[in-house]
């Protein structure tokens, strides 16, 4: 997961060979332009690459065909119309079309030619999670979705914390998407903002195709549990009040630290080390957790 932390940053980089052109290298501020009812009208039209109209999501915007100082043209209209008519001074502009990720652009003469098609390669994806038979909610995944670059399925992040169930439409191709589970009704997480959900440690990857003019849809299945953590006197006993509690890993990475009585965290499948420090002393129970099977994990102070 490190990794992906550390590669984050690369998702303003976009993806530079389809995404060429993109707005975010062209935009500069809007300039009114000179228009009348009898000006020359551009109709522009997206298609995917079998030749079907893009009608839903589509962003249009043209800029001005030279760029200004700062190396940004000036975009000089937009709409969000599925085949938009644009009145435009004659002269030479770019035109880009945006469905999502997946773009296209190219210039054109006004007022030849008077329509300009642009096809798209792009498709979409939805990812669900499932536990056991049931939907995972959408505001319980982090859904993260990687380019390969070279031999590195994680060589560029496009998408970062899509929801589960959401449609993130992109460029045909192959994509490596990660999908981690969130703990939304978790208590006592150290660090951690109230009421904000924490990413637990139960991630499922996949790798999966975008293809043209298609949605996808794929089910990743996760296995958690939710676990409540206490410290007794004496087994069966009442929670100790002013206890740390950190959860390892066997092989000794810190999963989670909260404090409290009575804190509780969703964990995946597996086997874990949980040490609880009250007073100095430090007190220890290794655990199983299975999924789908919730619980409490009591640890005694012996």
């Amino acid at each position: 997961m490190s990794i992906r932390r550390a590669l984050a940053f690369l998702v303003s980089a976009g993806l530079a060979a389809t995404l060429a052109l993109a707005p975010s290298a062209l935009l500069g501020p809007a300039r009114a332009l000179d228009v009348t009812p009898d000006s020359p009208s551009l109709r522009a039209r997206a298609t995917f690459a079998d030749g079907k109209l893009i009608v839903d999501g589509i962003q249009w915007r043209v800029f001005a065909a030279d760029a200004g100082p700062d190396g940004k043209r000036t975009m000089v209209a937009r709409s969000g119309d599925a085949a938009p008519a644009f009145h435009l001074p004659p002269g030479r502009y770019w035109v880009h079309a945006a469905w999502g990720l997946a773009s296209a652009s190219a210039p054109v003469d006004v007022p030849a030619p008077k329509e300009l098609a642009l096809k798209l390669d792009a498709g979409a994806l939805r990812i669900e999670g499932k536990l056991g038979d049931a939907t995972i909610p959408g505001d319980r995944l982090a859904v993260d979705v990687w380019a390969p670059v070279g031999l590195n399925p994680e060589g560029k992040l496009v998408v970062s914390g899509a929801k589960g169930g959401e449609i993130l439409r992109l460029p045909v191709g192959d994509y490596h998407v990660v999908s981690t589970f969130l703990d939304v009704v978790g208590t006592g997480t150290i660090g951690a903002a109230k009421g904000q959900p924490q990413k637990t440690n139960s991630f499922v990857e996949a790798d999966i195709s975008a293809k043209d003019d298609s949605l996808v849809t794929v089910s990743m299945r996760h296995r958690v549990a939710k676990l409540t953590l206490k410290l007794v006197s004496h087994a069966g006993g009442a929670a100790l009040a002013d206890v740390t509690f950190t959860v390892l890993t066997p092989s000794g990475d810190t999963v989670r630290r909260l404090v409290g009585a009575y804190p509780s965290l969703v964990l995946a499948e597996g086997d874990y080390l949980a040490v609880a420090e009250r007073s100095g002393e430090d007190y220890q129970r290794e655990f199983k957790v299975v999924g789908g099977v919730d619980g409490e994990i009591e640890i005694v102070a012996k």
